[in-house]
């Protein structure tokens, strides 16, 4: 048996080597303190199997195969430290709900525990090209009106997820007109869709760290947390173009895809055809962007069939690159993300590097010399040492030079020009730019391009980890403006540092009609209860006081003022446009309350949300104001200070104990509450007074 080593991981506070054998299942090694391999203990080395080897039913489709391995029993005498361990797959994995561990004869043997119902299918057929589903579906011309007819008729499929699948289809047909809907139109018909908690989803998927998400193709359903941004559920919902479950009788029908890590990648590029996806997937779309680049290969040929068409294609145009083990590194590493929520970064694979820059040299073009390698760069985005990339850039230029091409971007230049901004940090911005800053916990500092610094404050600041290794890999494909505003610019947007919306002003409609071209910042939103029962909105802008949008009727208990741009933050990482009726609605408004209480007479019960009369209470202080709201005011006891939130009042108190105490219970105590009054004017001494008076009544009550 051979064996390809893929990368190093951290598993129960130990550090592992994973091996890819002959059958593309990964094995693994333990490495000692000293560096050396020994063999795993049996738990880890069962508990890594589950992960890199068990697949998530119907969404990878595992091959058969039987191996032996060794590896230390730390559990029992039965067996001697050194021991033959067995994994035994007599059926595909992907239907095994767990494995089974015995010890037996001196050896360990794990075998696969599968369902009954899962033991009475007769046949399971796995689908690549869609073309493969009429000789089980019949032949159907499918067209975007039938799709649509089906996303509007699916009456199990929230508002939100129609628009969702509307858009997204309107999207693909748009761009790639040939791209086959079988497959989303067989799943939109029945699709539905569960919204839990993020606690909830934890119980459900108790496994997945990095996933607000799912798409099940067995159930045809998307799970997912109720607060995730849109573009994830665009992705999820792309899925449902691709992967298909059906049973007909005793046969099982099913499009899965065994390369799990460009399928991701690729569905991402899908969903970015609506709402460009900034996170998640990363590395694997900068892999998958670079292989593109390569080879003609698009969505329609994906919809029609699949990844592996894609591995085909490349592994015989370029056949002295090995493309499987390109894969399952990948595979693995994305697993790794999902699983662990460890992102393992491209300068811990030494042996993927070399292949995919085998890749890389073979796509050299005088044409546009550097955009080989400029896609290979973007690779290093997360790298460890952000001078790895330049380790590479001698020998392209030596194939450069070999074609006769002149005007090379030597090694030493390029580090000089990454030098001098080696030290940044994150990127600063306003309405009038980006800019490059180093940032500690004391100041922040903008680079020119020279490379001289200057203070700068009042300016909104993002970073990420190993930022100098983004600007390394990124500056090969934006060479000729490389630390001008226009750059910083690209890389904050282009990978997700930014949002549009913080510094550009985007158009914002309602219900298909443009309201306004503007800074969302400059707008701010307002909530009140309409005569139906129902709650509306109303959205000024504060520079001008032009109501931009309002809802229709009349409107009471209307809530405080606050930015639009904040309320609208958790909606998505990209916004370049606003549709209101995207977050004027209950259920995102629900969601935001439940995270932020910024709209203070609101509050949030479960499955509903209750709006009062907005109280303010004004108390004076030396002459100086402090506002707060009677709808969430609280006083805090805390060892004997007692302090009112959301102000700078406090005071020693000789209540015993730690409180929290709402301030509307104060108010009633001391004969005060009345909503019909929208604004309370008060002393300091005078609320300190009405405190003492609850406290004292509190103490009575508690007898004290």
């Amino acid at each position: 048996m051979t064996y390809q080593e893929l990368f190093k991981i951290e598993y129960n506070n130990k550090n592992f080597m994973i091996f890819l054998d002959e059958n593309n299942r990964k094995t693994f090694l333990e490495i000692d303190k000293l560096g050396d391999y020994v063999y795993p203990e049996l738990e880890d080395f069962i508990a890594l199997h589950k992960i890199f080897n068990t697949k998530e039913p119907f969404i990878c489709y595992a091959p058969r195969f039987k191996f032996t391995e060794k590896v230390r029993v730390v559990k029992g005498t039965v067996v001697s430290l050194l021991t033959l361990i067995t994994i035994l797959n007599n059926i595909p994995n992907v239907y095994a709900s767990d494995i089974n561990v015995e010890i037996k004869n001196e050896s360990v043997v794990i075998s696969e525990i599968v369902t009954e119902k899962e033991q009475a299918i007769e046949k399971r057929i796995s689908i690549k090209d869609t073309n493969e589903l009429e000789q089980y579906l019949g032949h159907l011309d499918v067209t975007k009106e039938m799709v649509l007819k089906a996303i509007n008729e699916n009456a199990k499929l929230p508002a939100k997820y129609k628009k969702i699948a509307t858009n997204l289809l309107n999207a693909i047909t748009e761009n790639y007109p040939n791209f086959d809907l079988r497959i989303f139109y067989e799943n939109i018909k029945s699709m539905e869709v569960f919204e839990y908690t993020q606690e909830q989803f934890k119980q459900v998927y108790p496994n997945v760290k990095k996933a607000g998400a799912v798409y099940d193709s067995q159930l045809n359903r998307i799970t997912t947390i109720d607060e995730v941004q849109i573009e994830l559920l665009y992705h999820e919902m792309f899925h449902a173009t691709h992967h298909f479950y059906r049973k007909i009788d005793n046969t099982l029908i099913f499009r899965s895809e065994d390369n799990t890590a460009l399928n991701e990648a690729m569905t991402d590029i899908g969903s970015s055809l609506v709402i460009p996806q900034k996170e998640g997937y990363v590395f694997n779309k900068t892999v998958l962007n670079f292989l593109l680049t390569t080879i003609d290969y698009d969505l329609e040929d994906y919809s029609k069939k699949g990844i592996d068409y894609l591995k085909d294609k490349l592994q015989s145009k370029y056949y002295d690159i090995d493309f499987n083990y390109i894969m399952e590194t990948l595979n693995a590493i994305n697993t790794y993300y999902i699983y662990e929520g460890i992102y393992t970064s491209i300068d811990l694979c030494p042996d993927l590097r070399s292949e995919l820059f085998k890749l890389c040299l073979k796509n050299i073009s005088l044409e546009n010399a550097y955009a080989s390698f400029a896609k290979f760069a973007q690779m290093f985005y997360d790298a460890k040492n952000p001078e790895l990339i330049f380790t590479y850039l001698e020998e392209y230029n030596n194939k450069l030079k070999e074609l006769s091409y002149k005007n090379i971007i030597t090694k030493e230049d390029a580090i000089n020009k990454f030098l001098i901004y080696k030290d940044v940090t994150g990127i600063g911005y306003d309405q009038k730019g980006v800019y490059p800053i180093i940032a500690d916990a004391e100041k922040k500092l903008k680079v020119d391009t020279s490379g001289n610094t200057s203070e700068i404050t009042s300016i909104s600041y993002r970073n990420t980890f190993n930022f100098s290794s983004l600007i390394s890999s990124s500056m090969f494909g934006y060479y000729e403006i490389f630390g001008t505003p226009a750059y910083w610019q690209e890389l904050g947007i282009n990978n997700g540092l930014i949002n549009p919306i913080e510094i550009k002003e985007i158009p914002i409609c309602y219900q298909n009609k443009l309201l306004t071209t503007a800074y969302v910042s400059d707008i701010l939103i307002q909530v009140g209860l309409m005569e139906n029962k129902e709650l509306g909105f109303i959205l000024t802008n504060y520079q001008t006081g032009e109501i931009l949008y309002q809802s229709a009727g009349n409107m009471k208990y209307l809530s405080n003022k606050i930015s639009l741009n904040y309320y609208i933050f958790r909606f998505s990482n990209y916004i370049d446009k606003l549709d209101l009726e995207d977050v004027l609605n209950m259920d995102y408004l629900k969601i935001f309350q439940r995270e932020t209480s910024q709209f203070k007479n609101i509050k949030n019960d479960g499955d509903f949300l209750f709006i009062e009369p907005l109280q303010e209470v004004n108390i004076f202080k030396d002459n100086l104001l402090q506002v707060c709201y009677l709808n969430n005011g609280k006083v805090v006891i805390n060892n004997g200070i007692a302090s009112i939130n959301n102000t700078n009042i406090s005071f020693e108190t000789s209540y015993p104990l730690n409180e929290t105490i709402k301030l509307q219970d104060i108010f009633a105590s001391n004969g005060m509450l009345d909503y019909n009054v929208t604004s309370y004017n008060l002393t300091e001494n005078e609320i300190i007074t009405m405190i003492e008076n609850y406290l004292q009544e509190l103490n009575i009550k508690k007898g004290r």
